[in-house]
Parts: structure tokens; C-alpha cells; sequence
């Protein structure tokens, strides 16, 4: 019986997974080259700095006790550090210098959100305020209350796990753009990489993520006669206003 090579077949590239994810959830600000950020980024807060209030309408502008004229301090510019997320693919020496870029990069592009939120993770869980634990309802109920009084559509941050409790409540519904949205019209970030997250929501302003264009550098081993790629990029995952932890207890 006559035995024949296997076909050699390329897999068709597949789409990153976008539902619900921390890429999803954030604005995705791509820069031109050259971008600079390896230094990071300070945000100067605009959305959040200031004052306000009400007054009495019989409260004669001027006077010592008229709260408008009382400056307050300006919200701080929060600052953050950019990071790298790479990729790398491989084959023989036979074949096409543009194959394995290609490869490379397809790889970065389905990876990338994972890698950015397990970092963006570790950042949420360093710098945010400890807010009051217990159940999911009851934690979410804190969570709506305290973005609503930022007046600006927030994101909660949560590991999957936390997602079929979420959806089986009704805690999490589909919302526009295949947005994860909460009862309250925030924005859900499961992130891919938020397993460090545990049984923690954190809840946050805005986020913006800055990313540098992909490159990619070639490499060759003539001993072990392979060829490769490296795809790679600049991150600097960034939040504004507030960041506030919450543990969620049974999680």
C-alpha cells in the first residue's frame, strides 16, 4: 500500500476575540511613528478637576461665605508607564521573508488584549483604593453609585469567572458596539488577561490605550537552518478619575 506526505495546509487567520475584553471597553488610540512614549504618559485630568455645587439664589456674588469663589486644588495628573507586547513565528530557511512576518504579526494580533490586560491588571490592582466587599448585587450596586456621581460612562473591571454569575442576574447585557454594558450603562471590561483579578471588580473612569505602530525585525540561524520573525509594539494602558477595588465575596 502506497504511503503518501501529508498535505501541508495553512490555517485561516482567525479574528482576536473582542466581546466584552478590556480592548473593547477601552478608546484605542493608535499613534504614528515616530510615537515616543517609551518615557509613559501623564494624564492631565479635564473630565474630573474642579469644582462644583449649588448656591442659593439669595447669595449676593462675592460674598466671603459663596462656595463658587472658594478655589479647591485641581485633580493631579495620573501617570503611567508604557510596556512592550511581542510576538514571534518561525519555519525553515525555504520559503518567503514576508511568510513568517506575517505569521508574527497575526499572532500579535490575536495575543496583544491578553497580554496588555494581565499587565493592566497588575496596575489596577496597585493603585486603586479599597473599596467595601461582599456579594456581586451588592458590590455592583456600590460600583453604579460611585461612576454615576463621576457623570461620565465608567468600566468595570472583572476576571471572566465573574461573567455567568453577571449574565445569568442580568448584571451584564449586551449593549452597542458589542459592548458589555452594567444596569447602568457602564462598560464591562472582562479582560482575557484578567485572571490575577480574582474574585476583585475595579472600577475605573475612562481608559485610553496608546499603542505604537507593529514592527517587525527578522532574525536567521544558519546552524539550525531556521528563519523568524519578531512582531512587536509600544502599550501604555491608561485610566481617568477614579480607581476603586472591591472584593467580591463566594468569587
Amino acid at each position: 500500500m502506497a504511503m503518501f506526505p501529508a498535505l501541508e495546509r495553512i490555517a485561516a487567520p482567525a479574528n482576536r476575540h473582542a466581546v466584552g475584553t478590556l480592548y473593547g471597553a477601552a478608546t484605542l488610540t493608535d499613534l504614528e511613528a515616530p510615537a515616543r512614549i517609551e518615557g509613559g504618559v501623564r494624564i492631565e485630568q479635564v473630565n474630573c478637576s474642579g469644582d462644583e455645587g449649588t448656591v442659593d439664589l439669595d447669595c449676593p456674588p462675592g460674598e466671603d461665605d459663596d462656595p463658587r469663589w472658594d478655589l479647591g486644588e485641581r485633580a493631579g495628573a495620573l501617570e503611567f508607564e508604557a510596556f512592550g507586547v511581542w510576538a514571534r513565528d518561525e519555519c525553515g530557511l525555504v520559503g518567503s521573508d514576508e511568510d513568517e512576518a506575517e505569521r508574527a504579526i497575526q499572532r500579535l494580533r490575536i495575543t496583544e488584549e491578553r497580554l496588555v490586560s494581565r499587565r493592566f491588571a497588575d496596575t489596577l490592582l496597585e493603585r486603586a483604593e479599597s473599596g467595601d466587599g461582599g456579594a456581586l448585587g451588592d458590590v455592583l450596586a456600590d460600583v453604579e453609585e460611585l461612576l454615576g456621581e463621576t457623570g461620565m460612562t465608567g468600566v468595570i473591571h472583572a476576571s471572566r469567572r465573574l461573567l455567568p454569575e453577571g449574565v445569568k442576574n442580568g448584571w451584564v447585557k449586551r449593549g452597542s458596539n458589542g459592548r458589555l454594558e452594567s444596569p447602568g450603562g457602564h462598560t464591562w471590561a472582562f479582560g482575557t488577561g484578567y485572571r490575577a483579578l480574582g474574585g476583585a471588580i475595579v472600577a475605573t473612569g475612562p481608559v485610553t490605550i496608546f499603542r505604537t505602530p507593529v514592527e517587525t525585525v527578522p532574525s536567521v540561524d544558519h546552524r539550525q537552518n531556521r528563519r523568524g520573525a519578531l512582531a512587536e509594539r509600544e502599550v501604555l494602558p491608561t485610566y481617568e478619575c477614579v480607581a476603586v477595588s472591591y472584593s467580591v465575596g463566594g468569587a
